[in-house]
């Protein structure tokens, strides 16, 4: 089969992971967005935050969950063996059963990534990867919007001094509804030049240099036509 193996850990949160084969790098971004149905992946996620809530499971899932996504991510064996087009759906669906079932995952886990590994066929099997990945996303989004968390990333050209990233935290606040709390990430991109693309759930505030000279770029070139 594959060399790959998760193994839980000792502590509540149960997030170790042993692997035969490591390496750096995002397994997502290999197909993100190729294979994607934002739709079909969603009432996949929706499906199992309710069949996880009815059995009292949303915690464990999710902790399953994150657990498969860390081991996709820096397995290249399992990477493999879940895109590889040659291997028959039904030794996929083997596969993630007795990989998770080893890692002890809950039924709820096992049935849902099972079925999701068993999806792809031909020249679409790389979305079976990408399918198993967004729905882990969307399962963990739930996940937080049940607890009132919402995400923020705050992109900026280059590493913002502690106040100014207090100040626009605070900022972020005033976006959200009573009972919600903000959870910030940064991320740095150069391109920017100067300036913040602030991302609040599904909103997207653009305050960056770049932004704001492409604009001008396109009257001007508008007030010449």
């Amino acid at each position: 089969m594959f060399a790959a193996r998760l193994v839980r850990a000792p502590s509540a949160r149960r997030a170790a992971v042993y692997l035969s084969t490591r390496s750096e790098g995002s397994v997502a971004a290999v197909y993100r967005g190729k294979y994607t149905d934002p739709e079909v992946e969603k009432r996949y996620a929706n499906a199992l935050y309710k069949s996880a809530a009815a059995r009292g499971e949303l915690a464990e899932v999710s902790g399953d969950l994150s657990l498969l996504k860390e081991t996709l991510a820096k397995s290249p064996v399992l990477l493999n063996f879940v895109t590889d087009p040659s291997i028959p759906r039904q030794q996929k669906e083997k596969g993630i059963t007795d990989l998770l079932t080893s890692a002890k995952a809950s039924e709820t886990t096992i049935a849902a990534m099972a079925a999701l590994a068993g999806q792809g066929r031909g020249s679409q099997e790389g979305g079976t990867l990408d399918k198993m990945v967004a729905v882990i996303d969307l399962y963990e989004a739930r996940m937080k919007a049940a607890s009132g968390e919402v995400y923020a990333t705050i992109t900026s050209a280059e590493a913002l001094p502690a106040a100014e990233m207090q100040a626009i935290s605070k900022q972020i606040g005033t976006f959200l509804e009573e009972g919600q709390k903000p959870v910030v990430t940064t991320k740095v991109d150069p391109k920017l030049i100067s300036g913040v693309v602030i991302e609040i759930g599904d909103r997207v505030l653009d305050l960056s240099t770049a932004t704001q000279l492409k604009k001008l770029k396109s009257l001007l070139l508008d007030g010449t036509a």
